[in-house]
């Protein structure tokens, strides 16, 4: 885990204490019917499908294997059984946006997040973190199709590979992990809706905290950030 992230859940683990188990930095196994499942949903299964086509999927990501979850927590006395993420720079990207927007009704941060997506200096630390700060402005990496052509046009010409903005199974052209990371955000937020025995994920930002302490996040008191899960948690139970 990255620093930030180990110290979040070592925190949220004091937190918790003993009651239920939260497992962490594991994979998610989903069911091979999850379209099956999700069509029966019909609107959000049409929803789903548009965005795969709008991200330009190749069609070939192994969805059984799952995406990554950062904590899973299983039967709370309080808050049952549901996904807790703790989410940095990387995942605040215009492909995550556009999830949040065609999915905003049945996502019960959303709201927080689409303000989060309005400051320049989280967009600009988003374009750090997936090294394309010098590809794209702040207002560019907003647009999604001025930001997929851009990574291409920058990855190819400079022959640029890394894990954040490689091409990778599902979305087979330069930039592909964005889409990707996205997607496998949106399949975690969704989960509740396939498993009946979960309910909705509680997602976390290291913006917020920032905001909320007008402090970068490493220079928050474990007090601070404590205080903050348990108030938000309270909301929750």
């Amino acid at each position: 885990m990255p620093p930030n992230q180990l110290r979040f859940f070592s925190l949220l683990v004091q937190i918790i204490g003993n009651e239920g188990e939260l497992h962490q930095n594991g994979i998610l196994l989903f069911p091979n019917d999850f379209f099956d499942r999700l069509e029966s949903k019909y609107e959000l299964h049409n929803k789903f499908i548009m965005l795969l086509n709008e991200f330009n999927t190749t069609n070939d990501f192994p969805l059984h294997n799952g995406p990554r979850y950062d904590g899973k927590l299983i039967g709370h006395p309080m808050l049952g059984s549901r996904l807790i993420e703790f989410d940095e720079e990387q995942h605040f990207t215009p492909h995550r946006m556009k999830t949040i927007e065609v999915f905003g009704t049945e996502l019960s941060f959303a709201s927080d997040y689409e303000s989060l997506f309005l400051i320049d200096h989280l967009r600009q630390c988003s374009l750090i973190k997936n090294r394309i700060s010098h590809a794209l402005t702040n207002v560019e990496f907003m647009d999604l199709q001025v930001t997929i052509q851009a990574i291409i046009e920058y990855v190819e010409m400079n022959d640029i590979h890394n894990n954040f903005i490689r091409e990778t199974s599902g979305f087979r052209y330069s930039g592909g992990r964005l889409a990707q990371r996205a997607i496998y955000d949106l399949i975690k937020d969704l989960y509740h809706l396939i498993e009946p025995n979960f309910s909705q994920i509680i997602r976390f930002s290291l913006f917020e905290f920032e905001q909320a302490f007008n402090s970068p996040f490493n220079q928050c008191t474990d007090d601070q950030i404590s205080n903050y899960v348990m108030k938000k948690l309270s909301k929750l139970s």
